[in-house]
């Protein structure tokens, strides 16, 4: 058990898997704030007629050297560059929730695509980490209550998914067996 929390609000006991999701949550929620103060640096600088004078917070990209095994994906070292491996994280954690809960064929199938697109050459690192924001976002709402899925936003991340991978024929074929199963999914 860990205790996560500070001293004025108290500290909640969690177990490994939940510490790990609250402490990524919280690097997310860090990132975000950079990324604002960063943005709002760069408007003072436009404002001013002045360019990269200001500090900044540095990009957070993460190089790894590896290979990374999660419980559901896996990815090469050769082809690991410069990925996001929160996110990577995120998605493993949901696609166990989506597998436990009795979904198989959808866990296989975000599992398979990730490690594809994590492991892709042919695309670039940008393409590669935006597809792999998605699919955080799309394996978080396949993980929460049938309820409480935002369709709106889920129908618009099919989307950018599909459009994205199009620089990569690889990506594409297995975009074409998945995509409908993930679609499917989110429509019943």
């Amino acid at each position: 058990m860990y205790h996560f929390g500070d001293e004025q609000s108290g500290f909640v006991p969690l177990c490994l898997d939940c510490n790990l999701k609250a402490l990524q949550i919280e690097q997310i929620k860090t990132d975000a704030i950079e990324r604002t103060i960063n943005y709002h640096t760069a408007a003072i600088e436009s404002g001013l007629g002045v360019s990269g004078t200001l500090p900044r917070f540095p990009e957070r990209n993460l190089i790894h050297t590896e290979s990374i095994t999660l419980n559901n994906l896996s990815v090469e070292n050769s082809n690991i560059g410069v990925l996001n491996t929160g996110y990577l994280n995120i998605i493993d954690s949901a696609i166990t929730t989506i597998r436990d809960s009795g979904n198989e064929l959808v866990a296989k199938s975000l599992s398979s695509f990730s490690s594809a697109v994590a492991n892709d050459s042919c695309i670039s690192p940008d393409t590669k980490n935006e597809i792999i924001e998605l699919l955080q976002t799309l394996s978080a709402e396949a993980a929460a209550p049938k309820d409480s899925q935002k369709k709106s936003v889920v129908k618009r991340m099919l989307t950018g998914i599909k459009e994205s991978v199009q620089a990569s024929a690889l990506l594409c074929k297995i975009w074409d067996t998945v995509g409908p199963i993930i679609e499917n999914y989110f429509e019943n």
